[in-house]
């Protein structure tokens, strides 16, 4: 997925310039921008090291319910 946001993010930046005035390039821009940011995220709490504790806290902070125990 990684691979596919710096594509993205290459073709984004290659756009015409006037295109880059619109509020859906700028819109575009910052999903990319975002996703590029969580999915380290996401990759590193798939990892088996992160402890059921380290869930609890995650939890807590996004208060959302996650079945962090399941596959």
């Amino acid at each position: 997925m990684m691979d596919q946001i710096e594509i993205y993010q290459k073709d984004c930046t290659r756009l015409p310039g006037k295109l880059r005035t619109w509020d859906a390039y700028k819109e575009l821009k910052q999903e990319i921008e975002d996703m590029s940011e969580i999915l380290p995220l996401i990759q590193a709490l798939a990892k088996p090291s992160i402890r059921p504790r380290h869930w609890v806290t995650v939890c807590e902070i996004t208060k959302e319910e996650i079945p962090y125990e399941s596959d």
